[in-house]
């Protein structure tokens, strides 16, 4: 902390835009990276993306201060950086000059350095940023296939986005990750976009259709009393065990939820990955029970896994996305898309 009274630089590099007097370890401006960083700063205020940034950077030959190539990332931090006003802050734990307000004790430092940008625009390109992590949140909601699809081209993950239609609202479609090119490296796979609309639509009709298949829940119960040694009464015993802790596990987690120990869409998504595990738990029970009540009637049983198969699928097709990936996430659901065709793989027993 002895250095922050005289305006020293702390060993490393110095920012970019600045040079490092080796005596004094005060910095002075490097008009090249200076000047860069201006255009940084007044072209995100006009609504440059970090990516479109580091893309431009590195087109234009600058490298970060230990010789590397600019990613988003990189940019992002410089974004935040407010040490570009001139204004440096210090706390006990250490600097953070965006998050000042972090620590009770806390020194700001005016004239720490020559200002290269004013904290009008830095303020305004703040501003900006949090307006497109708030578009981020919810666009990720949005998208029902996050983490499940994937191109059949090259097999890398497909991406959701969103775009501001002519006519009509927010236009949603997946890419590839790999037919779009980053700040480091080109694009490589020629797939084109796909409807988020429709292959959502597509993908869930097939996930809830074999989900609610009658075989599908034959097989469930076949599994269940291969793991219980064929006897029906300590499947359900185990059975009605395993519901008791899933409950007790979701009463852990709200009570959690309302003291604030986790974040609310944390908690939201293991709640419905919980309420999804109850609810295949509950539909075995109830094919247990069925199949007890039956006893030898095999066409009684078999009409009443027919009518549980279409209270199944009726209970999906009420379910919110939080709910559908939740369903997915428990079948180990794998999606493969192009324009022309979907490939949907399951696991036939859910995770319990």
């Amino acid at each position: 902390m002895r250095l922050a009274p005289s305006g020293r630089q702390r060993d490393g590099a110095p920012l970019f835009g600045y040079d490092c007097d080796p005596k004094t370890k005060k910095r002075f401006l490097n008009d090249v990276e200076a000047t860069a960083v201006r255009l940084v700063f007044q072209r995100a205020a006009e609504g440059w993306t970090p990516h479109r940034l580091a893309k431009w950077l590195n087109g234009e030959g600058y490298c970060t201060k230990r010789g590397r190539l600019w990613t988003p990332t990189g940019v992002r931090r410089l974004l935040a950086n407010r040490g570009y006003t001139g204004i440096q802050f210090y706390s006990l734990k250490g600097e953070r000059n965006g998050l000042a307000g972090h620590s009770p004790e806390v020194i700001r430092m005016e004239g720490f350095s020559p200002p290269i940008v004013s904290s009008e625009l830095f303020e305004r390109v703040q501003g900006r940023t949090q307006e497109r992590q708030a578009d981020l949140a919810k666009s990720k909601i949005r998208f029902l296939l996050t983490g499940f699809a994937r191109c059949i081209h090259c097999e890398a993950p497909l991406i959701g986005f969103s775009q501001r239609g002519k006519h009509r609202g927010n236009y949603f479609y997946y890419r590839c990750s790999k037919s779009l090119p980053t700040s480091t490296s080109p694009a490589t796979c020629e797939a084109r976009y796909v409807s988020a609309e429709e292959v959502e639509e597509d993908v869930w009709s097939l996930v809830s259709a074999s989900v609610s298949d009658p075989d599908m829940l034959k097989a469930e119960l076949r599994r269940f009393l291969r793991e219980n040694e064929g006897d029906s009464i300590v499947a359900m015993a185990s059975l009605r065990a395993k519901m008791a802790e899933n409950k007790r596990e979701v009463c852990r987690l709200l009570k959690h939820c309302e003291s604030d120990v986790i974040g609310r869409r944390l908690g939201e998504g293991c709640l419905a990955a919980l309420k999804v595990l109850g609810d295949a738990m509950e539909r075995l029970l109830r094919i247990l029970e069925e199949q007890q009540r039956c006893g030898d009637d095999a066409e009684l049983f078999e009409s009443r896994i027919v009518e549980l198969s279409e209270e199944i699928f009726e209970h999906l097709a009420g379910l919110d996305k939080g709910g559908m990936r939740a369903v997915m996430k428990a079948f180990d659901v794998k999606v493969k898309v192009s324009r022309e065709e979907v490939f949907v793989r399951l696991t036939v027993d859910p995770k319990l």
